[in-house]
């Protein structure tokens, strides 16, 4: 069995990792049978088209959320976590202090900052659009709900990054998979309960008190208190000098994520209404839940790759990550084949829950394009670990092209023209792309270097 799970690379910290986000996947694919069976078709297209709008936190995010785990992890490569104290360097303490006394400060006031956008964005396009469905859906106090929810959630992401910088992958993979499946459990209680659009956004503020009652049991919160109490000198991170000239490159590529990821949703549902942008929000939600599993072996190496960066081991590197990037790729594979199946059993033997998701064409060109992206976002991740972003201008051409795409062959030839539009983008450009600038940088970064 320890032959097994070494062959396709299962750690502890992965199970963890997997057990929150198979968790996760149950959740979604639970919420998927829910919200087909007990919200109506106008009632799922607000549902998806919730969860694509909230995405709209990427620009209040710009990217740091990404950063706080990259820095902190090439400053913990020179030290160790005794009694929730830093024990190394006082240089690679005070900047490890300093990083974290400037995420605090900086995702403080985007939570509120992000709370009032999204009440604001919400209002406007609903209403403008809500004339596109039949039936006259009550949206309003969902939507504040999760608006309240998803600026909580910007809030404790960062603190859980600090912590998984730290080392501490393992511990907090637990507590998100007590975080999930006490939201899995309240979303299920709430919909048979008859909630509605309340189910989700009310189980997420529920389950996010998981995060303080862990930091608070678990003595977490005794290293953020003393990370905050530290006086930082003359070694801190300087945000101009440092971070920001890395910050705005990745800020702009997350920001185009949102172009190319969660655009389909809005514009189907102000193009077609609310049963159609329900049929892609539901395929959507399907694809991404199986293969957000195999994302977990590459996530997981983050600090370590990172680590193994800041001590130029460049070896142990590709090493780390050629053989996760395999295992994933392979997984990932298996998973959306799958589905695929699965989807063409459903189109001839359940007609009625087959109506719920996009044509077999459609899914199977969202299903390939998940692969092509699957690819494209771990080799992501190993060039990001360089505290670098060398995909800025790839990001760009990749958002403004598929938002060109979905918008113009949306609006003429409906979703089967958005999704062989998203499709072609993704795999002649954007992976095309990615490969050849993952050769290119990996060998001039790593050119000259002495391995250890």
């Amino acid at each position: 069995m320890k032959k097994l799970l070494n062959l396709i690379g299962i750690d502890s910290t992965i199970v963890f990792t997997i057990a929150s986000r198979l968790v996760q996947a149950i959740g979604g694919m639970l919420s998927i049978f829910l919200v087909t069976k007990l919200l109506s078709v106008s009632e799922q297209g607000y549902y998806y088209t919730f969860a694509s709008l909230v995405t709209v936190q990427l620009f209040f995010e710009l990217g740091f959320s990404e950063i706080i785990t990259q820095f902190v992890s090439h400053e913990f490569a020179h030290l160790k976590l005794e009694n929730s104290h830093l024990v190394g360097e006082e240089r690679h303490i005070s900047r490890t202090a300093s990083i974290f006394k400037l995420t605090l400060k900086w995702f403080t006031v985007m939570a509120f900052v992000l709370f009032a956008a999204l009440i604001v964005i919400g209002s406007v396009f609903f209403t403008t659009y809500a004339g596109k469905s039949e039936q006259v859906v009550n949206w309003f106090m969902p939507w504040t709900l999760l608006c309240l929810a998803t600026s909580i959630t910007i809030f404790i992401n960062p603190l859980l990054g600090v912590f998984e910088g730290l080392g501490l992958i393992k511990d907090v993979a637990v507590v998100k998979t007590y975080q999930i499946a006490t939201q899995v459990s309240l979303i299920f209680l709430f919909f048979i309960t008859d909630f509605g659009l309340y189910s989700q956004p009310l189980a997420l503020v529920i389950s996010l008190i998981w995060y303080p009652v862990w930091m608070f049991v678990t003595n977490k919160f005794s290293i953020l208190r003393n990370l905050y109490e530290y006086k930082v000198h003359i070694w801190k991170v300087s945000y101009l000098k440092e971070i920001f000239p890395y910050q705005w490159k990745l800020a702009v590529s997350w920001i185009s994520g949102f172009f190319i990821y969660q655009l389909f949703n809005p514009v189907l549902f102000a193009t077609d209404g609310p049963i159609v942008a329900g049929q892609m929000g539901v395929t959507v939600a399907l694809i991404n839940g199986c293969s957000y599993l195999t994302l977990a072996w590459i996530n997981t190496k983050i600090p370590l790759m990172s680590s193994l960066i800041a001590k130029k081991d460049y070896l142990a590197l590709d090493a780390v990550f050629f053989k996760a990037f395999k295992q994933a790729v392979v997984l990932n594979v298996f998973i959306l084949t799958t589905i695929i199946i699965l989807k063409i059993v459903t189109e001839n033997f359940f007609p009625g829950l087959n109506s719920r998701f996009l044509p077999l064409t459609p899914f199977i060109l969202m299903c390939t394009s998940n692969f092509a992206n699957q690819i494209i976002i771990a080799l992501a991740v190993y060039l990001r670990c360089h505290k670098k972003e060398p995909l800025l201008v790839q990001s760009v051409v990749l958002a403004i092209a598929t938002s060109l795409s979905t918008i113009v062959l949306g609006m003429y030839y409906g979703v089967t023209g958005i999704t062989i539009g998203y499709a072609t983008i993704t795999i002649v450009i954007g992976l095309t792309w990615t490969i050849y600038t993952f050769h290119n940088k990996r060998i001039l970064w790593h050119s000259n270097q002495t391995s250890q």
